[in-house]
C-alpha cells in the first residue's frame, strides 16, 4: 500500500518499480519513507496549519478511496478516484477546455502506471491491497 500511497503523491515513481522483485520494492518503500520523513523532520518549523490539513495521510486515503469499506483498495477503487479527480477538475471550471483535455489523457497514462503499481502492491494475488502490503 505505501508504494501505491508514495506513487500517487510524490514518492517512488512506476518506471522505478518496474522489474523489481518483492524485497526490493520493501527496501525502495523503506527507503523512501525514511527519505520523506527526515525531509519533513527538516520541515516541520515551517509548517502552517494549512499546509498540515492539506497533507493526505496514508490511512485517510484509504479511507476516500476505499468506496466498499472493507479496508482493502482494489484497481476498480483506484481507477474510480482518478477519474474522480477529472470530474473534479472538470466541474470546477477552473481550466480551459485544451488544459482539461490534457488533464484527461494525463489521468490515463497515471491509470495504466497506477495499474503496474497496484500489481507490484498486490502481494498475495488477490486483487486487492490491504494497508498491509
Amino acid at each position: 500500500f505505501a508504494l501505491m500511497f508514495m506513487f500517487l503523491f510524490g514518492g517512488v515513481g512506476a518506471a522505478e518499480l518496474v522489474g523489481q522483485t518483492g524485497h526490493d520494492q520493501q527496501e525502495a518503500s523503506e527507503e523512501a519513507l525514511n527519505d520523506e520523513a527526515e525531509a519533513e523532520d527538516g520541515d516541520e518549523e515551517e509548517d502552517t496549519q494549512e499546509h498540515e490539513d492539506e497533507e493526505t495521510t496514508p490511512e485517510a486515503f484509504l479511507q476516500e478511496v476505499d468506496l466498499d469499506k472493507d479496508n482493502k483498495l482494489s484497481l476498480k477503487e483506484l481507477h474510480h478516484f482518478i477519474d474522480q479527480q477529472v470530474t473534479d477538475a472538470a466541474e470546477s471550471g477552473d481550466l480551459e477546455e485544451e488544459l482539461l483535455d490534457q488533464l484527461k489523457k494525463e489521468m490515463e497514462s497515471t491509470k495504466a502506471h497506477a495499474g503496474t503499481v497496484f500489481e507490484a502492491s498486490d502481494a498475495d494475488k488477490d486483487g486487492l491491497v490491504d494497508f498491509h502490503e
